[in-house]
């Protein structure tokens, strides 16, 4: 190619078959070597020989010695002639071409077609670019004038192909398509073969898509490929999934079907438009899973009883590709979890005696904590934490767990055992029962707790440390029972509290306690907020409709005119009626404008008064001198601070053992200044500074 290079160029003026010889050379050359094309040099005299050819040597009107203004007329009359050697130059090397190919069958034709096209199409490319010149200036007016049939020379390229080489080899017993699919089907049954012959082949049919107005779309496409290959995996699939349903066992199927859509989601990917996947993907999903749901939904019992955790996994990834796929797992989900839990608990009954309650604590907890982990184990990690799944878990326990009493002969409360096994955890001492082990014991009953009790409501529960000597706050005098599920989960956390600060004592201030439950019996949902007397008042309408003031006074041991001030407020509110002499009806029909009610009475309509006494005012003391002590501590750590600064700093570091208010606070600056803890900086009243 150096000679080309080292050519000269011929001028505009030159003769056309000098122009078409130096023209014909540099086309020679980009079509056998497209990877090396020309050099810069050679490229750019190919370029300039085609601008002066179609640009710079004009016919000028008027003769040399004429008194006309000499002026461009017209393009020289040759560019026809370089169109026509054009048109020649392509048939000629596509007809070489595909007359090589006469000897070539099956996949050599079609490798064969994959890297004569890949060839052909790179080397039009960099024709095109030396012909710019070309195609604006004439290929542009011949079409502008209505000349239909002349095209741009990339797009003349494609058509010549489609027409001399594509159509003709279609139209024969060596059709590439079928040679395609062949090898696409050799790829889904597990043999390496090469994508980008699949690919390239591919390219040509969307290429070829141009019609005779040099209009592109997809019609060799669709019709030379998307129709068969469509129909073919269609075929192949209800094939694949007969002989796989009649051949394989449930976990080889399910193994199969997995790997079959993987590999195919790869051939849709690489064969077909991305508009047209959503259809064939949807179509191999209806042959694979939809149409053998049943097959799988009758095994998902046998594979949950077997712990084939595996094949759980797949076939939830299977089912839940389609809407409804998953629904009738749901319950038979639920029936192995309860099943399960009731045949665990029966086995303990037959091994240690007829009665529940007679068994360790321990090893009832540990049997229930075993079941529940393990399928709630499978819901997370095979089942993504689904949502339903996740709903049928939690009935189930809420079946074994909470049921009154055990499969068989057993008559003793759930509660009861929870209750036993946390007292028997708290008075083992710390030396023959490690932290770990306690934690992990508390742990276990908590979780069983989580599920309750079907129609039970829920009961939302934090805990807060007040210091005595800074909260003037007084326990209950008279004595309460706490609902068996706080008094669990209370008692828990004092043995914690005394682990961690020994020596401190807690006494649980019920009479300020405010609790939150969430209603279930009503056709609207609500969330009763109220203090922790009228929340062990309404968990007993669990278990009846209606109880009398006495009934209530035993269950809870609250003081008969209490509880009377704290019933009125439910009365009032309608959520119970009163009927008859000191009865009190749950009232079904509740109606209210708000989602949260709040039930909760004033401490001082609640409980006794409390009269002012000497630690009371010792108390109320303490209170004010640590908010005293943090003011002046803030000013002399900043040395200067604005006020409004300093009551946000006050509050920020007293938050975690009261909440004073700002006047609280500011009244505590003015202490501090007259007591010359701090002083006001002169002229400037809100700055305050620290006095040594």
């Amino acid at each position: 190619m150096a000679a080309y290079a080292e050519s000269p160029i011929p001028t505009g003026d030159a003769d056309f078959q000098t122009i078409w010889t130096f023209i014909k050379q540099g086309m020679d050359h980009i079509m056998t070597n497209p990877q090396e094309s020309l050099t810069n040099n050679g490229y750019m005299g190919l370029y300039t020989c085609v601008y002066n050819f179609c640009n710079g040597s004009l016919i000028l009107s008027g003769a040399k010695n004429s008194s006309k203004p000499a002026g461009r007329t017209r393009l020289k009359p040759g560019c026809p002639e370089l169109y026509s050697n054009l048109v020649q130059y392509f048939v000629g090397y596509i007809v070489k071409i595909r007359d090589a190919s006469d000897s070539l069958t099956n996949e050599a034709l079609l490798r064969y077609y994959a890297r004569e096209w890949d060839r052909y199409s790179m080397s039009v490319t960099h024709v095109d670019r030396a012909f710019k010149p070309f195609n604006r200036y004439w290929v542009v007016r011949k079409t502008y004038e209505g000349k239909n049939h002349v095209y741009p020379v990339s797009t003349l390229a494609i058509l010549l192909w489609k027409r001399d080489f594509f159509v003709s080899l279609q139209k024969t017993s060596r059709n590439i398509t079928p040679s395609v699919l062949k090898l696409i089907e050799a790829r889904r049954q597990g043999e390496n073969t090469d994508e980008s012959v699949v690919k390239s082949v591919l390219n040509s049919f969307v290429s070829l898509g141009m019609d005779e107005n040099g209009e592109a779309s997809l019609g060799v496409y669709e019709e030379h490929f998307e129709e068969p290959f469509v129909a073919a995996t269609e075929m192949f699939y209800v094939t694949e999934s007969q002989v796989l349903s009649a051949k394989t066992t449930l976990s080889g199927y399910l193994k199969r079907a997995e790997e079959i859509l993987r590999v195919e989601k790869d051939h849709i990917q690489l064969c077909l438009d991305t508009n047209k996947r959503e259809r064939l993907t949807s179509r191999c999903e209806q042959l694979l899973v939809r149409d053998h749901a049943e097959k799988m939904w009758d095994g998902f019992q046998q594979l949950l009883e077997n712990d084939q955790e595996e094949d759980l996994e797949r076939m939830y990834r299977l089912l839940a590709r389609n809407p409804g796929g998953l629904d009738p797992l749901y319950p038979k989900f639920e029936a192995v979890v309860k099943h399960a839990g009731q045949v665990a608990i029966a086995n303990l009954v037959r091994k240690d005696g007829p009665n529940v309650g007679v068994l360790k604590p321990k090893l009832y907890i540990d049997t229930l904590f075993y079941v529940y982990h393990k399928y709630q184990s499978i819901v997370e990690k095979r089942f993504n934490s689904n949502k339903a799944f996740v709903s049928a878990f939690g009935k189930a326990c809420q079946s074994f767990i909470n049921s009154s009493t055990a499969p068989g002969e057993s008559t003793s409360k759930v509660s009861q055992i929870l209750v036993n096994q946390v007292d028997g955890l708290l008075r083992k001492s710390s030396e023959s029962l490690g932290n770990g082990e306690l934690e992990h014991g508390l742990n276990q009953t908590a979780v069983i707790l989580k599920p309750g009790y079907p129609g039970e409501s829920s009961i939302s529960f934090d805990f807060r440390v007040c210091g005595a000597f800074i909260w003037p706050l007084k326990p209950p005098s008279h004595d309460f029972v706490v609902p068996w599920k706080l008094k669990s989960l209370s008692t828990a956390f004092s043995s914690f509290y005394q682990m961690r600060n020994s020596g401190r004592v807690l006494k649980w201030l019920w009479n300020h306690c405010k609790s939150e439950l969430h209603t279930n019996y009503l056709s609207r949902s609500y969330i009763l907020v109220t203090s922790s007397y009228q929340m062990a008042i309404l968990l007993q309408y669990n278990s009846a409709e209606t109880h009398s003031l006495g009934e209530l006074s035993t269950v809870t041991l609250l003081p008969r005119d209490l509880l009377s001030r704290v019933l009125a407020p439910l009365v009032k509110l309608k959520i119970l009626i009163a009927e008859g002499h000191e009865h009190y009806r749950l009232n079904f029909d509740f109606r209210s404008d708000n989602t949260r009610v709040y039930t909760d009475v004033a401490l001082e309509a609640v409980e006794d008064d409390i009269k002012t006494t000497e630690d009371d005012v010792k108390a109320l003391e303490d209170r004010k001198r640590l908010i005293q002590f943090t003011v002046s501590k803030c000013v002399k750590d900043y040395k200067r601070i604005k006020t409004q600064s300093l009551i946000q700093e006050t509050l920020t570091r007293l938050n975690n053992r009261l909440s004073p208010t700002i006047k609280e606070i500011k009244v505590a600056i003015e202490v501090c200044i007259e007591k010359e803890y701090i002083g006001r900086v002169e002229g400037q009243r809100d700055t305050l500074f620290h006095i040594p």
